[in-house]
Protein backbone atom coordinates (compact mmCIF):
# COMPACT_ATOMS: atom_id res chain seq x y z
CA UNK A 1 0.00 0.00 0.00
CA UNK A 2 1.54 3.23 -0.91
CA UNK A 3 1.74 5.90 1.52
CA UNK A 4 -0.20 9.07 0.52
CA UNK A 5 0.27 11.08 4.12
CA UNK A 6 -2.19 12.86 6.08
CA UNK A 7 -4.95 14.63 4.57
CA UNK A 8 -4.54 17.81 6.09
CA UNK A 9 -6.38 21.48 4.53
CA UNK A 10 -5.76 25.26 5.39
CA UNK A 11 -8.60 27.42 6.14
CA UNK A 12 -7.52 31.48 4.93
CA UNK A 13 -9.41 34.38 5.66
CA UNK A 14 -9.22 36.17 2.12
CA UNK A 15 -9.70 40.02 3.95
CA UNK A 16 -7.33 39.09 6.78
CA UNK A 17 -4.87 37.92 4.65
CA UNK A 18 -5.33 40.59 1.94
CA UNK A 19 -4.45 43.22 5.01
CA UNK A 20 -1.44 41.16 6.12
CA UNK A 21 -0.25 41.06 2.37
CA UNK A 22 -0.55 44.85 2.64
CA UNK A 23 0.97 45.49 5.51
CA UNK A 24 4.21 43.95 4.73
CA UNK A 25 4.19 45.02 1.53
CA UNK A 26 4.24 48.48 2.86
CA UNK A 27 7.18 47.43 5.31
CA UNK A 28 9.43 45.59 2.51
CA UNK A 29 8.45 48.38 -0.18
CA UNK A 30 7.33 47.61 -4.34
CA UNK A 31 10.93 46.64 -5.84
CA UNK A 32 11.61 43.76 -3.43
CA UNK A 33 9.63 40.42 -4.40
CA UNK A 34 7.84 38.21 -2.12
CA UNK A 35 6.62 34.86 -1.84
CA UNK A 36 4.89 33.13 1.13
CA UNK A 37 5.52 29.54 1.68
CA UNK A 38 3.46 27.83 4.40
CA UNK A 39 5.88 25.58 6.27
CA UNK A 40 5.84 23.72 9.78
CA UNK A 41 8.80 22.75 12.19
CA UNK A 42 11.34 23.18 10.71
CA UNK A 43 14.61 25.44 11.01
CA UNK A 44 13.89 28.16 7.93
CA UNK A 45 17.37 28.48 6.70
CA UNK A 46 18.45 27.30 3.13
CA UNK A 47 16.78 27.81 0.05
CA UNK A 48 13.41 25.95 -1.49
CA UNK A 49 13.17 25.28 -5.55
CA UNK A 50 10.56 27.19 -7.23
CA UNK A 51 10.25 26.88 -11.15
CA UNK A 52 13.14 24.74 -11.41
CA UNK A 53 15.33 27.47 -9.84
CA UNK A 54 16.83 28.01 -6.10
CA UNK A 55 14.97 30.73 -3.98
CA UNK A 56 16.97 31.88 -0.79
CA UNK A 57 14.99 31.34 2.28
CA UNK A 58 14.82 34.84 4.23
CA UNK A 59 15.23 35.12 7.84
CA UNK A 60 13.63 32.28 10.42
CA UNK A 61 10.30 30.62 10.88
CA UNK A 62 7.48 32.76 11.65
CA UNK A 63 5.21 30.70 13.53
CA UNK A 64 4.43 28.38 10.36
CA UNK A 65 5.42 30.07 7.54
CA UNK A 66 8.62 30.96 5.93
CA UNK A 67 9.74 34.30 3.34
CA UNK A 68 11.58 33.40 0.23
CA UNK A 69 13.79 35.46 -1.85
CA UNK A 70 11.94 34.93 -5.31
CA UNK A 71 14.11 38.01 -6.68
CA UNK A 72 14.91 36.91 -11.09
CA UNK A 73 12.32 34.27 -10.80
CA UNK A 74 9.07 35.20 -12.01
CA UNK A 75 6.81 34.04 -9.42
CA UNK A 76 3.11 34.41 -8.70
CA UNK A 77 0.14 33.13 -6.43
CA UNK A 78 -0.09 29.76 -6.93
CA UNK A 79 3.31 28.24 -7.86
CA UNK A 80 4.90 25.27 -6.47
CA UNK A 81 7.41 25.88 -3.81
CA UNK A 82 9.87 22.32 -3.25
CA UNK A 83 11.12 22.18 0.21
CA UNK A 84 13.18 18.35 -0.09
CA UNK A 85 12.92 17.46 -3.48
CA UNK A 86 13.73 17.68 -7.31
CA UNK A 87 12.93 20.07 -10.32
CA UNK A 88 14.49 20.25 -13.12
CA UNK A 89 18.03 19.96 -12.41
CA UNK A 90 18.20 21.24 -9.21
CA UNK A 91 17.73 19.31 -6.12
CA UNK A 92 17.65 20.08 -2.51
CA UNK A 93 17.93 17.25 -0.32
CA UNK A 94 17.60 16.64 3.62
CA UNK A 95 21.33 16.38 3.22
CA UNK A 96 21.98 20.02 1.93
CA UNK A 97 19.68 21.16 4.90
CA UNK A 98 21.55 19.77 7.54
CA UNK A 99 24.95 21.08 6.08
CA UNK A 100 23.64 24.51 6.56
CA UNK A 101 22.44 23.60 9.82
CA UNK A 102 25.35 21.68 11.52
CA UNK A 103 22.98 18.70 11.63
CA UNK A 104 22.00 15.53 10.59
CA UNK A 105 19.64 14.68 7.77
CA UNK A 106 17.62 12.41 10.49
CA UNK A 107 16.99 15.44 12.71
CA UNK A 108 15.81 17.20 9.42
CA UNK A 109 13.14 14.89 8.45
CA UNK A 110 11.97 13.71 11.85
CA UNK A 111 11.46 17.21 12.70
CA UNK A 112 9.03 17.00 9.30
CA UNK A 113 5.45 17.48 10.77
CA UNK A 114 3.38 14.78 10.42
CA UNK A 115 0.65 16.70 9.07
CA UNK A 116 2.43 17.63 6.05
CA UNK A 117 1.15 15.96 2.91
CA UNK A 118 4.27 13.68 1.84
CA UNK A 119 4.29 13.07 -1.98
CA UNK A 120 6.52 9.90 -2.53
CA UNK A 121 8.30 9.85 -6.48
Amino acid sequence: MKNRGLRTWIEINKKAAKNNYQIFRNLIGKNCLLMAVVKSNAYGIGRVLIKSKPAKVLGRVSMDMISVDVSGIKAKIGDEAILIGKDGKNTVSADDIADLCSTSSYEIISRLNPLIKRIYC
